[in-house]
């Protein structure tokens, strides 16, 4: 979510005590969302985590948190989040909104069809982006939108990589869109 801060440095308000201020708070908007995203995210995923190396520990795939608890949890960010948006700026709860749909988007659909899943992932960080010139009130400057999208496809493309390689003939049985994924591609 820092990606929200990078209109401070596009627009060359860095130094500008309000500016600043707007887009920790928009920061603080996108973490609770994120956080909502993740949990409702872990709680579809808890059966396949069991199976992951590493997610295997999480807490819900661990049993550690009540699928009641994370439900409540999930709530209370979400609203959270969303009127913190609010009380930024209308456009900003729309993008804030717009962000919160393509993640449960993602983690109801887009994660299981090939290429989309990492277009979704990547245009979500570029939602961050355009939130934080939306927050300060400045122009999203296009090349922080095309260098967050070209920066974000590499890493999402690279850890879908590294999940193959990492969790070699047990990848399918993980994330079956994997399947659809070489290490060449």
């Amino acid at each position: 979510n820092g990606v929200l801060l990078a209109a401070l440095l596009f627009a060359g308000k860095i130094l500008d005590r309000g500016a600043v201020e707007l887009s920790l708070l928009a920061a603080a908007a996108f973490c609770l969302l994120s956080s909502a995203v993740y949990t409702f995210n872990d709680l579809l995923d808890r059966e396949n985590d069991r199976q992951h190396p590493l997610k295997k520990d999480r807490p819900l795939a661990s049993g550690r948190l009540s699928v009641m608890s994370a439900l409540i949890f999930m709530l209370l960010l979400t609203v959270d989040g969303l009127v913190l948006s609010w009380q930024l700026n209308p456009l900003f709860l729309s993008v804030a909104l717009s962000f919160l749909i393509l993640n449960i988007l993602y983690s109801l659909v887009l994660k299981n069809i090939v290429i989309v899943d990492v277009m979704s992932i990547a245009f979500s960080f570029v939602l961050r982006a355009f939130a934080g010139a939306v927050a300060i009130g400045v122009p999203a400057s296009k090349w922080m939108l095309i260098n967050t999208l070209l920066l974000a496809l590499f890493l999402g493309f690279g850890k879908r990589r590294h999940e193959l390689l990492l969790l070699e003939d047990g990848a399918v049985s993980h994330r079956r869109i994997l399947g659809r994924y070489s290490s060449y591609l």
